[in-house]
């Protein structure tokens, strides 16, 4: 979901929501080898959810940053967050794993 958002919230067009899911569904792309959070196989009803925000992201891409903003994402990196990341040399500067989220 974080990804989707994060897609369409960059600017992502229909073509790249799709191409998003595409990557996601095959673990492949920047998803190849990563660990699987929705857990599809064993509980499908966990993709209700996914598959909901993909629908409603491929009606309008730019519904991202409201979804987000109006707390369906709540939980999520925000813009901020996510480019830092994207950002060269994220983890070096004695940084050797990523950052922990804080919880309220």
């Amino acid at each position: 979901m974080q990804a989707l958002l994060g897609c369409g919230a960059r600017g992502g067009t229909r073509r790249d929501i799709v191409r998003e899911c595409r990557y996601l569904v095959a673990a492949s792309g920047p998803y190849t080898g990563t660990e699987e959070l929705t857990p599809v196989q064993s509980d499908w009803i966990s993709a209700v959810p996914l598959a909901m925000t993909a629908a409603l992201l491929l009606a309008s891409p730019k519904l991202a940053i409201k979804l987000a903003r109006g707390g369906f994402g709540a939980h999520l990196l925000d813009l901020r967050s996510i480019r830092k990341i994207e950002g060269k040399g994220f983890l070096q500067g004695g940084q050797s794993a990523a950052p922990s989220i804080s919880r309220p």
